[in-house]
């Protein structure tokens, strides 16, 4: 038998070699060439994603898609998508193409004939492919200092809060909007170094492009400094936000901690900043700009605290928490604890832990939930002290390995293991379930079963789900008190 699998083995590779060498005797025959274009609209700003389809048509002129009707041929159809700048390239073969473009909010666009593609336009944009919007917002932007406008601006819904904001791009001083429902907009625009400007209410109709007089923008004055640490030590990445006279413009230090805010005219700010593992600076001001540039603002930022757990002999899968006294322990979604990070050497750390009282939960499987300073019950947990800047360490506590209640499940009558039953364990003190489910001999174990009562109840496909010892209703049900001493 082994022999025949070998021969049928051997006569499968030869096969397989054969067509694979006279397919690449037709690939090495094909002449392919690399196509490039662009997709714009009719303004010529780039149409970023939108998808372009190349439909290849034989010398009789037919579409190869009409091919794959007639006569059974494959259809040779390339898509490809264009990038941001509306740019794609694509390898294909040569010959006659027709071109098919379509993205949300332009009309779909096909070529009136077919274009030819050949080895020597592969250097250059063989088609250029204008989309034609179905509803826009374009118009024009510059400074009033004659730089050119690169930014972004939001178009967004005056009064009917149904609509979503569009976001678009000013490229070289134009944009164009398209797609959008019709309704009631404000155009909001946001040029680094330039103060935003709101332009008046703008009613879009179905099939409508609004076309917005010349925007021009006033340059800004600008808040600059370094952010540090109490120690004096930079701090990169933390953001910034100016807030005054109506304006809020963001910031963002660099690795040097060094930020600049533009964008802002002559005011009264108060400078915001705030970064993980920190506590959020109180308003830093009030900030004045006058005619001139506000420079050499220095923001001090003070770490949170840091919690270091130490447990003895760490199961695998433990987990540990920090949770506040004012969030507290009865929550069994854990919304509102801080987790802790596994260290190098075993230790548990929770960063960036702002100021006040915490409890300390640590959990793995088969072990009880356990509190600090090693208490399984929520009433005997000990609240610790957290300080902003300081590191609190605890005294090293142990898990508890809760009881493991075990069982076989087997039919009535016949006694035969039931397979793939699942077992539930429900605290009636916790409000907590644990689960297991049989083996194929019927047997199952549930670890980690704390101190208190509980109803056991078990299902399986084709049989009454039931709780021990075997009754239907729960109030029939015994229930299993667990001490943590005694075997159940």
């Amino acid at each position: 038998m082994s022999i025949l699998k070998l021969t049928s083995l051997v006569l499968v590779l030869l096969v397989a070699e054969l067509f694979a060498s006279d397919r690449q005797a037709v690939v090495s025959q094909k002449v392919t060439v690399v196509v490039k274009g662009r997709v714009i609209t009719t303004d010529e700003l780039p149409v970023g994603g939108a998808w372009v389809s190349l439909v290849r048509r034989d010398e009789s002129g037919l579409a190869d898609p009409d091919l794959l009707i007639s006569l059974g041929a494959s259809p040779a159809v390339y898509r490809v998508q264009a990038d941001s700048n509306g740019r794609i390239s694509i390898e294909l073969r040569s010959g006659l193409y027709d071109i098919r473009a379509s993205v949300p909010g332009f009309e779909a666009f096909s070529n009136d004939s077919p274009i030819t593609l050949v080895q020597d336009q592969a250097d250059g944009e063989a088609f250029l492919i204008n989309l034609v919007p179905l509803t826009s917002v374009a118009g024009t932007v510059s400074g009033d200092d004659g730089d050119d406008i690169e930014g972004t601006l939001l178009v967004h819904p005056k009064f009917d809060t149904d609509l979503p904001s569009t976001i678009g791009k000013v490229e070289r001083g134009r944009y164009m909007v398209p797609g959008l429902e019709p309704g009631n907009y404000r155009v909001v625009f946001r040029v680094a170094g330039y103060l935003p400007v709101v332009t008046e209410s703008l009613r879009l109709s179905p099939g409508d492009h609004l076309y917005v007089p010349s925007i021009v923008l006033e340059r800004g004055r600008a808040i600059s400094g370094v952010v540090k640490d109490a120690s004096g030590a930079p701090l990169p990445n933390v953001n910034l936000h100016a807030r005054g006279g109506g304006i809020e413009q963001p910031g963002r230090s660099d690795s040097n901690g060094v930020f600049k805010i533009t964008g802002l005219r002559a005011e009264r700010y108060a400078l915001i900043a705030q970064t993980p593992g920190f506590r959020v600076a109180p308003s830093l001001g009030p900030l004045t700009i006058g005619d001139e540039d506000l420079t050499g603002v220095a923001v001090a930022l003070n770490p949170l605290g840091i919690i270091q757990i130490r447990l003895k002999d760490v199961p695998s899968g433990t987990t540990v928490f920090a949770v506040p006294e004012v969030v507290g322990l009865s929550d069994a979604r854990s919304e509102g604890w801080l987790r802790g990070q596994l260290g190098p050497e075993g230790e548990f750390e929770v960063l960036g832990v702002p100021q006040g009282a915490y409890y300390i939960v640590a959990r793995a499987p088969g072990h009880l939930t356990t509190y600090f300073p090693g208490r399984s019950v929520q009433g005997e947990a000990r609240l610790i002290t957290v300080l902003d800047g300081e590191t609190t360490n605890l005294a090293v506590f142990k898990l508890l390995l809760g009881s493991t209640l075990s069982g076989q499940m087997v039919t009535r009558v016949e006694e035969e293991a039931i397979e793939g039953a699942v077992v539930e364990v429900i605290s009636l003190d916790q409000r907590t379930v644990s689960i297991a489910v049989t083996d194929k001999d019927g047997r199952y174990e549930v670890p980690g079963i704390g101190v208190g009562r509980y109803l056991v109840q078990v299902r399986a496909t084709g049989y009454i789900a039931q709780f021990f010892p075997g009754v239907m209703r729960a109030e029939e049900a015994t229930r299993l008190e667990i001490d943590g001493r005694q075997e159940e």
